[in-house]
This record gives C-alpha cells, sequence and structure tokens, in this order.
C-alpha cells in the first residue's frame, strides 16, 4: 500500500517584490442564487443533492409543497413524502424524517413503514441512492444504519456493541457503500468502513485508521477525514482498488466530503468551503470565487460532473439562501462528463 501527501503549496519560496503589479488570479467559480426568479422572497431553500442534469433537491416548499429545481426553475413536487435527501443521476428521489423514509421513482413512492414493521423506531430516512435504486438510510438517527437492496433492508452490523451508532454516507452504481461508527449521535466517527465487492471492512492504511467516509464516487475513489496522532483533522482521498491514500491537508473539523468523477472534491468544515483538485491543492473557496456580494458560503453540499456546486450561505444582506457556483471554463475545477 502506497501513502502519498499531495503538494499544497509553495512552502519556503522566495518571493521578489518589483514595482509591477502582478495579475490577479483568474477566478475559477461565480456564485449565482439558485432559482432567484422562481423563488417566493419569504422561502428559503437548503440545498441537499445535486446531479449529473443540475436537478436539485433540499428543504423548501412553497406554500406547504415540496420543490425541487429543474430545468432553470423551481418545482412544485407534492408526491415527496418528507425532507429529500439525494437524487440519483437518473431522478430517483430519497428522503425521509419521523419514521417516513420514502425512495421516489418517477413520482412513485416505495414507503418502508409499508414493507417492514418500523414501529419500534421514532425516525427513518433514506440518505443516499444510485442509478439502481439501492439506497441507504439510518432508523433513530444512527441507531441503525441499513441498506435498501433489492426489497430487503439489510442492517449495518460491522460496528459492534461498542459503537452503536451507524451512518451509512454515500453509495455508487457499483454497490459500494461506505460510512463511520461512533459511539453516540454527536461524538467523533472512530471507526470508517466500506462494503467493497460485497464484503464490509474497516478502511485503514498501515497505522492511518480512516474514521470517517463521506463521499464516494463511480471510481471507487473515497473522501473523508481522519485524526492524526495529535489529534489534528486530516482531509483524505482513498482509492479502494489500488490502496492508494492521499492526504489533502490539514482541516477544522470536517462535516461534509463529496466527490465526483473527475476527482474535484468539495469540503465544508467548521470555518470554511473548500475545493481539492489534482495539481491544484487545497483551496479555500475564498481564493476561488469571482468578487461576489455573498458573506459565507457555509455549506458545500453537492458537486456533479459538469462541476457544479450546490451550498447555501449568506447574501450580501445576510440573508440565507441556496446558492450554485459555477466553474468558469477552461479551469481545472470544470468538469466534463
Amino acid at each position: 500500500m502506497k501513502v502519498k501527501t499531495l503538494y499544497l503549496g509553495a512552502i519556503g519560496a522566495l518571493v521578489f517584490l518589483s514595482a509591477c503589479t502582478e495579475p490577479k488570479p483568474t477566478p475559477a467559480y461565480t456564485v449565482e442564487k439558485i432559482g432567484a426568479a422562481s423563488l417566493p422572497a419569504d422561502v428559503i431553500f437548503r440545498p441537499r443533492a445535486i446531479n449529473n442534469d443540475g436537478t436539485v433537491v433540499g428543504i423548501g416548499t412553497i406554500m406547504g409543497v415540496p420543490v425541487i429545481f429543474e430545468n432553470g426553475g423551481f418545482v412544485e413536487r407534492p408526491d415527496l413524502l418528507d425532507i429529500p435527501w439525494d437524487i440519483s443521476h437518473n431522478g430517483i428521489i430519497v428522503g425521509g424524517g419521523f419514521n417516513n423514509a420514502y425512495l421516489n421513482d418517477g413520482g412513485n413512492n416505495t414507503l418502508l413503514s409499508d414493507l417492514f414493521d418500523l414501529s419500534q423506531y421514532n425516525f427513518s430516512s433514506l440518505f443516499g441512492v444510485n442509478n439502481h435504486g439501492t439506497a441507504i438510510g439510518a432508523l433513530d438517527i444512527g441507531e441503525q444504519g441499513f441498506i435498501f437492496e433489492n426489497g430487503e433492508l439489510l442492517p449495518v452490523n460491522i460496528c459492534g456493541t461498542a459503537l452503536p451508532y451507524v451512518f451509512p454516507s454515500d453509495i455508487n452504481d457499483n454497490g459500494t457503500v461506505v460510512g463511520y461508527c461512533a459511539e453516540a449521535i454527536g461524538s467523533p466517527a472512530e471507526k470508517g468502513f466500506a462494503r467493497y465487492n460485497g464484503e464490509f471492512s474497516f478502511l485503514s492504511v498501515g497505522d492511518v485508521d480512516l474514521h470517517m467516509p463521506m463521499g464516494i464516487n463511480e471510481n471507487d475513489v473515497v473522501v473523508g477525514s481522519f485524526r492524526d496522532e495529535n489529534g489534528n483533522y486530516h482531509g483524505f482521498k482513498y482509492n479502494l482498488a489500488t490502496q492508494e491514500l492521499f492526504d489533502l491537508g490539514m482541516l477544522d473539523e470536517p462535516f461534509w466530503m463529496k466527490i465526483n468523477d473527475n476527482g474535484i472534491t468539495i469540503i465544508s468544515d467548521r470555518l470554511n468551503g473548500y475545493v481539492h483538485a489534482d495539481g491544484e491543492g487545497l483551496k479555500s473557496l475564498t481564493e476561488l470565487v469571482a468578487p461576489h456580494d455573498w458573506r459565507s458560503f457555509r455549506e458545500i453540499i453537492g458537486i456533479n460532473n459538469d462541476g457544479l456546486i450546490v451550498g447555501f450561505g449568506s447574501d450580501a444582506e445576510d440573508n440565507l439562501a441556496g446558492f450554485f457556483l459555477k466553474p468558469m471554463p477552461g479551469t481545472a475545477y470544470a468538469g466534463t462528463r
């Protein structure tokens, strides 16, 4: 197994100051409020996922009716039974809340409580889905993680009784599932796991435990965070096939990471949003976004294979809103499908 550390910036380089003013770097992204023309002013839309068609699902209603963003505007979806948490590239939506886990395929709902006795639980939700309709979720917010596959509810029991909080965090079309275990809700992740080629295992490379896998792409490349011997958090990228580990650099308690099929990784931690691209290193959004009227990018949530990012933050008037970050053509962040 090989461990590599990515180049994160020039260290110790001598800078010669001259009378000439260096040109400002070309911005990598422009920012735009999601559906500004079609969303009522009093409605806040909080994105949770985006697919390759640019359809966005999230938390938000118009006159009490759930909405999604597609084809350039918001569309009412009264068929969505609760908060939609994810959407596959072919349009399958999953979500849930108070014992209301559902899978919506073409407007037709599969409600897990109709298939299984979930009466002992107060909460059920599906958080991720692939193009085959295989989904991941949790009961009572992590007290039982599961995979919904071929009509069966398969419990994820790799963690054992010492780490009862189990959260499957992402799934791809290969059926590979990644997630993590913890002692309790809100406590740090202790063990990261994957279901790869049908087998469950904990994720580690040498003496490095990969504590919190959060995202996976179709190439079976996993992104997440680990803690070093001093308790510092690092982002990582890990290839399940080659077992290569890439250290993405130190972060401040990252809570959300996703990766697209071109290897572009998005990260949210307590302080900022970041993007990592091979050859560019880890960069803060404040370095990458063109001059804008937004005060904060507090949640960087989803990215598709065109490099289009969705998130949630505050505009110039400190109003909370969902936003797109659109990559500039010709940059390392502009993806191709």
